[in-house]
């Protein structure tokens, strides 16, 4: 994302912590291709799976939720499965709005545009 720059790492915060981690299974992106609302939820450490129905939120809720020491990480369409992505990170843009970056290139090589979209 063009003007973004990294504001908080997170990751290892969240491991120190046991913090639950949360997935984002859909996003919703301005014109601009930012990231401005997803679809979320708490995951099972377990069963890696979500430990809750996934909900809608703004952006700022995962801004938050990572500003707190949350892992939050993406999840990509497989069929009718999801398969893991990188780890998401605050950045923020030129005039100082807030919204979610992947910190890396995943391992599948996709990005936040891959990822299953939100409705509107």
């Amino acid at each position: 994302m063009q003007g973004a720059v990294n504001v908080s790492a997170t990751t290892a915060v969240a491991k120190e912590k046991r913090l639950p981690v949360y997935a984002v299974s859909r996003v919703g992106l301005n014109t601009d291709g930012r990231v401005t609302s997803v679809e979320w939820g708490p995951v099972d450490p377990t069963s890696h799976r979500f430990a809750q129905a996934p909900r809608v939120a703004r952006v700022a809720e995962v801004v938050a939720a990572i500003r707190s020491g949350h892992r939050v990480v993406a999840l990509f369409p497989s069929g009718d499965d999801w398969l893991p992505g990188g780890d998401f990170d605050v950045v923020e843009n030129d005039i100082g709005w807030q919204t979610i970056a992947l910190t890396a290139p995943p391992p599948l090589d996709r990005e936040v545009h891959d990822m299953a979209r939100l409705p509107g």
